[in-house]
């Protein structure tokens, strides 16, 4: 007999990045964005306010990291809400039609609003743990049999259906509104010990309008799937240039995936071009390379690592700010080399157990003796060209959210808040 009772106080990884790499989208109706376009778009129905939309989002995803539940959640948001007038009885105009309608805001609608969130991000982080299962490859429609369950979702509790069968594509959970049932992965031989049957055919669907896709699946897998196919069908000429193209999409999706929301909605704002480059014979150059004049990242590889691209991308982000860096990070800088100096013994210590290519560039270019690994030839840097480093070296272990932050915030504390206080901004 499956638990009934469902958690949002469970933190997968996947699900607080799923619920972070939303952009905003205004719809008056919830079916103006249908299925798996809402993947893409955090959205409120009749929520005509993207600052309002932006603050919501912000608050849930801040109480799926922390666990809060439904009541602190509300207690938290509501002044928020108030003071953006839309609590209670509120009138909300239809940019499409004109029309002026009044709705009622409470208790009710901010549950539906909290629960249908955490259970889709909730779902999407199962999903990718199911899915990474190599050997489960059945899956089990798992009912919570309340007296509320719907007799339709109760009649499939325990069903059975191999986890590629098409089935899942409508029906996978949530398939309707406060639906609380999930999915359970076996492999065959789990089925054959507890003498558990694969259902012979796919159960009629039972999932509603507005949930009659998969839940489980981003749009991002969804395109992913659907372009790698279009790309077999083009003829020969054009094969090498869309798999070129679909590569480069795939690097800037996985480089954004550890990127705070904020950055992440400027970046996807403001993509820069990127493509591959073949090596020049006898001339070494980095793997990744920015282009300041135009706005391009070059890849001298065919595989680059994500911290290259993010130190690029942090380069671009540099670029359309007039290079920030420079206004933003010289004196505080300046200080933080004065403060290194008494550290010497402490800074050895910590390049020795930490390799990382960025802290130790950090170091290297900051402290007058030059301690750590020379990333650069032997150049020397212009104060200018060292801000501009410093700048991307910061942002791209930001943008990472490793361990390495922590020791950013110790050793370039200034300069870690001036540039999370620009981000802020952004």
């Amino acid at each position: 007999m499956p638990n009934p009772k469902f958690s949002f106080n469970l933190k997968p990884k996947e699900a607080i990045e799923y619920l972070q790499s939303k952009g905003f989208k205004q719809s008056f109706h919830y079916d103006e964005l249908m299925h798996e376009a809402h993947h893409r778009s955090f959205t409120i129905a009749k929520m005509m306010n993207n600052d309002l939309l932006s603050d919501v989002h912000a608050s849930l995803l801040q109480a799926q990291k922390d666990g809060i539940g439904f009541k602190e959640w509300k207690k938290n948001i509501k002044p928020t809400l108030k003071s953006a007038g839309w609590y209670g009885e509120t009138e909300v105009l239809n940019p499409k039609t004109g029309e002026l309608k009044t709705i009622f805001v409470g208790s009710r609608r901010l549950r539906t609003i909290y629960e249908t969130n955490m259970r889709v991000s909730h779902a999407v982080g199962r999903y990718k743990k199911l899915i990474s299962l190599p050997l489960s490859k059945y899956w089990m429609y798992v009912s919570i049999l309340l007296p509320t369950t719907r007799p339709s979702h109760a009649d499939k509790h325990e069903t059975v259906l191999p986890r590629d069968d098409a089935w899942w594509d409508t029906n996978y959970p949530p398939n309707a509104w406060n639906c609380k049932c999930k999915v359970r992965a076996y492999s065959k031989r789990d089925l054959d010990k507890r003498g558990i049957e694969v259902a012979a055919t796919s159960p009629e669907n039972i999932a509603t309008k507005d949930w009659a896709y998969h839940v489980g699946k981003t749009d991002t897998d969804n395109l992913k799937a659907l372009r790698d196919t279009k790309i077999l069908d083009l003829p020969k000429d054009l094969k090498a240039k869309a798999k070129e193209s679909a590569k480069l999409e795939d690097i800037y999706t996985k480089t954004l995936e550890t990127v705070p929301h904020v950055l992440a909605t400027y970046l996807l704002k403001n993509r820069p071009k990127m493509s591959f480059r073949k090596p020049v014979k006898g001339k070494v150059v980095a793997d990744a390379q920015y282009n300041p004049n135009t706005k391009e990242i070059l890849f001298w590889t065919d595989n680059p690592e994500a911290w290259q691209t993010r130190h690029e991308l942090s380069h671009h982000v540099d670029k359309l700010n007039n290079w920030v860096s420079l206004k933003k990070l010289k004196s505080s800088l300046l200080l933080e080399r004065k403060m290194l100096l008494d550290i010497e013994d402490e800074l050895v210590t910590m390049l020795k157990e930490n390799k990382d290519a960025a802290l130790h560039d950090l170091i290297y270019i900051n402290y007058p003796k030059r301690l750590g690994v020379d990333t650069r030839d032997g150049r020397k840097l212009d104060i200018n060209t060292a801000l501009k480093e410093t700048f991307s070296n910061i942002l791209e272990i930001i943008m990472s959210g490793d361990e390495r932050v922590a020791i950013i915030q110790k050793y370039f504390p200034l300069s870690y808040k001036r540039i999370e206080s620009f981000i802020k901004d952004l």
